[in-house]
Formats: C-alpha cells, sequence, structure tokens
C-alpha cells in the first residue's frame, strides 16, 4: 500500500507546472555581462523577441527602454504580416518578400545574423555611468581556401535598478555595411511605431 502511494505521487507530481525559476544574477562586470550575452547569442540569434523562449532567454539582459522599442517594432512586424495577407487576397501569385526577418538582434545582418565566434575587444566607460562594449564577431565559411567574415559591434550598457543592461547596439561601419548604424534606428525604418508603413 505504501508503495501505490508512493506511485500516485510521484504520477501526480509529473502532472503539475514546475515552480517558476527566478533567472540566475546576471553579472555585475561589464565584460562577463556581454561574454554571457554572446553564449546565448552563439546558439541562438533572433531577429526580435517575437517568440516567448526569447523573451525568457534575452529579456533580462534589455533595458526597460530596448524591451519596449523592441515590443513596438514586433507590433510592427505583426501589422506587415496583415498588410501582407492583404496583398496576397488582392494580388494573387504575386508574393512579397518581407523588409523583416533579415536581422540578428545583437549580431547584424543578412549572412552575419549567426555569428559562429565572438570576442570582447574593449570596455570603455560612455561618461553617463554606462559602458560601451565593442564585440568582434567571426563565421567561418567553407571552401578552399576557408574565408572568414570578421565584424564588431558596440553593445551599450546603462545601469538601471542597480543592474546593467543593453540599452542599444551600434552596428560597426565596415567594407559590408558602409556605415554604422543602431539597432534602434532599424526599428523605425519601415515603422511608423506598431505600424508598418512601407518600404523605406
Amino acid at each position: 500500500m505504501l508503495l501505490l502511494s508512493v506511485l500516485w505521487m510521484s504520477v501526480a507530481a509529473v502532472g503539475q507546472s514546475a515552480p517558476r525559476l527566478a533567472s540566475p544574477a546576471l553579472p555585475r562586470d561589464p565584460r562577463a555581462f556581454v561574454l554571457s550575452l554572446y553564449r546565448i547569442v552563439h546558439h541562438d540569434s533572433p531577429a526580435d523577441l517575437s517568440e516567448p523562449k526569447d523573451v525568457r532567454l534575452f529579456g533580462p539582459y534589455l533595458s526597460d527602454d530596448l524591451r519596449r522599442r523592441t515590443e513596438v517594432y514586433t507590433a510592427c512586424e505583426r501589422d506587415w504580416g496583415e498588410w501582407n495577407r492583404e496583398w496576397d487576397r488582392k494580388h494573387p501569385g504575386e508574393p512579397v518578400k518581407g523588409p523583416f526577418g533579415e536581422e540578428g538582434m545583437f549580431s547584424g545582418s543578412a549572412d552575419r545574423s549567426w555569428p559562429q565566434f565572438f570576442h570582447v575587444e574593449r570596455v570603455a566607460p560612455d561618461g553617463h555611468g554606462g559602458f560601451l562594449v565593442t564585440v568582434r564577431l567571426k563565421v567561418r565559411y567553407d571552401g578552399h581556401p576557408p574565408t572568414w567574415d570578421v565584424w564588431r559591434v558596440v553593445v551599450e550598457l546603462v545601469k538601471e535598478r542597480g543592474r546593467l543592461a543593453v540599452n542599444d547596439l551600434v552596428y560597426l561601419k565596415d567594407e559590408d555595411s558602409g556605415r554604422d548604424y543602431r539597432l534602434t534606428g532599424t526599428y523605425s525604418t519601415n515603422c511608423n511605431g506598431p505600424h508598418f508603413k512601407g518600404w523605406q
């Protein structure tokens, strides 16, 4: 009888949802904080935070302002989805490529959205209590001989409620991008707040 009771309790426990665990404390050192972030980016490099798993993984790293801006951008992506469905209804057989989904939120555009290697090159105070952290990212392309794409981003960290948080990223100019540009700048390229405004 005791064995049956133990078995029943084990089965009952399986059916219950596990208690929510608090996220582990993030590093307070800016270099360690950014390394911790990019260890996750190495395995999961989202274009946005539209998936619940990405919110869980990356949300704790973001400032309140960047998280709010990202939520508005995600709403704009949904608005584009509605626009695209209407286009398909009116223009069957004439698909339109969407303007979203080409970026890696923490790495850059196109083939740079999935960096294979990362290295923190520099940590500097920003003069306002935060930090500018330069990260070198690399992708190796197989070939004879293999080739490498190397680029850099600057992660802008602020202090918020006693913790570090990512407030923006700058993708640095190089021969491929041609100019510096900001993550938050890409949010407004095709969007007016939560609404898709067309291709720019």
